[in-house]
């Protein structure tokens, strides 16, 4: 007698680690683009310092490795449920941060936790 395959989320695992790559690319572009609006002379930003951007940036990167965390969590049998929500939360998170990867980031992530949850 075989004993039945474990359903895995793959899909969800998919989405869900795309969306946390996209958030960290996003998190990780900060930075060079603060210093090229500063280079450019122009003081349409002078109450943001480059430590704020940085915190931001940080944050940020912290908030995508969770969702890629969450992602891999989503892969293991027996932990989809816990993992889905983890990247439905912080891709949500990410928002208030990266601005959701551009909401696509966002987007990404809210598919793959949802998938996740359903162990698509």
């Amino acid at each position: 007698m075989e004993a039945a395959p474990v359903k895995s989320a793959r899909y969800g695992f998919m989405f869900s680690l795309i969306g946390g790559i996209i958030d960290a690319f996003f998190a990780l572009l900060l930075l060079p683009a603060y210093t090229m609006i500063q280079n450019t002379n122009d003081t349409s930003v002078p109450t943001i310092t480059f430590g704020d951007v940085a915190i931001t940036a940080i944050i940020g990167l912290l908030l995508a490795i969770m969702v890629i965390v969450g992602a891999f969590l989503i892969r293991r049998p027996s932990r989809e449920i816990i993992g889905s929500i983890i990247v439905i939360v912080f891709s949500f998170l990410g928002i208030f941060y990266t601005a959701g990867g551009l909401y696509v980031g966002l987007i990404f992530g809210i598919i793959g936790g949802m998938l996740g949850l359903f162990k698509k």
